[in-house]
């Protein structure tokens, strides 16, 4: 009876030993979380890094990118996994969260690939991809909306500006002003004459 206990304590001990040595799942999660934020942060000043609270729905954090005049130009969800086996309902819960954060992207960055993928790509329009490859494809997704925000911009109101551009160029302003630099473009002729 003594040795079945010395030897069920063994095994509590050696289990709790393991435990700590690995880590909770969730911390280990949790960190990976607060790597992603910090690293978004720190290398997309300009922009804001929206971090999600435990317990909400909505991803792990969205980063809404911004042009030079902090106009938005959009937005990409980031969702952490650290499993060591992938999930495909992961898939659906990040286009739901997309939906709910009104986000133009979304990324899970995790340990364990989905079956048949060994680097990054896309599955049904969510991005997969592992830490190490999160700060490169960070950076493409940004410029990409960035620049897309920025052609939006340029046609935002541009029948409207055409239009005032219209009116200037058959106003009454504007035909005095063309006369007033033709006089004086004559006069100048006549003076070198």
């Amino acid at each position: 009876e003594l040795q079945k206990k010395l030897d069920d304590q063994t095994k509590l001990i050696n289990e709790m030993k393991r435990k700590t040595e690995q880590g909770s799942m969730q911390t280990q999660g949790e960190v990976q979380e607060l790597a992603i934020e910090e690293y978004l942060e720190n290398t997309f000043s300009r922009d804001l890094i929206e971090e999600i609270s435990k317990g909400k729905r909505g991803g792990d954090c969205v980063h809404i990118v911004r042009d030079h005049y902090e106009n938005e130009c959009g937005r990409i969800l980031y969702e952490s996994k650290r499993t060591k086996h992938f999930s495909h309902e992961w898939i659906s819960k990040v286009k739901d969260d997309m939906r709910l954060k009104q986000a133009d992207i979304g990324v899970i960055v995790t340990e364990a690939l989905p079956e048949g993928m060994t680097r990054f790509g896309e599955i049904d329009g969510i991005w997969i991809c592992t830490f190490i490859e999160f700060k490169a494809l960070s950076l493409l997704f940004r410029n990409n909306l960035s620049r897309i925000g920025e052609v939006l911009a340029a046609q935002e109101n541009k029948g409207e500006k055409m239009q005032l551009i219209y009116r200037y160029v058959t106003s009454n302003e504007f035909k005095q002003k063309l006369e007033a630099a033709f006089e004086s473009y004559q006069d100048m002729q006549e003076d070198l004459a």
